[in-house]
């Protein structure tokens, strides 16, 4: 049996990718200025619960693009999530995404603490002297210290 391959960029596969979550969704209502994200959350794990499970505060995307607007710095508790970020658009904002969870220091300090390297990442990322937005996977990552 042949296969016949195609050609295509990662763009348009990306676009089309967000044509049939859009597609999909139907008359589905999302949240007006959430929809980029929520369809983000959709894309990256192929959870159509995305739209009707994730919350928003009041003013969150707007506060958040004005602090990475601002060169916030993104922290984030995987490495999956750092990979999942923009770096390129993060620059031109003079913002960065940070993930510590594989630092060594963070290991040894979630082991001396009897803590997880999710709490000892975002402990670390509380001590560093700029703005952050945080972005958890762990749920014992405690983002309040932020």
């Amino acid at each position: 049996m042949k296969i016949e391959l195609e050609n295509v960029k990662p763009a348009e596969i990306e676009k089309r990718s967000f044509e049939i979550i859009t597609e999909e969704l139907g008359d589905t209502h999302l949240i007006p200025g959430t929809e980029p994200i929520v369809k983000r959350c959709i894309h990256t794990s192929a959870d159509f619960d995305y739209a009707k499970n994730l919350m928003f505060s009041e003013g969150a995307v707007e506060k958040a693009l004005d602090a990475i607007r601002n060169g916030a710095v993104i922290v984030t508790d995987t490495q999956m999530g750092k990979a999942g970020i923009n770096k390129r658009k993060l620059a031109e904002y003079g913002s960065e995404v940070l993930c510590f969870m594989s630092d060594e220091d963070v290991a040894e300090t979630a082991k001396k603490n009897g803590t997880t390297r999710a709490v000892a990442s975002m402990e670390k990322a509380a001590t560093l002297d700029k703005n952050h937005l945080c972005h958890r996977k762990c749920p014992d990552s405690p983002c309040k210290t932020l």
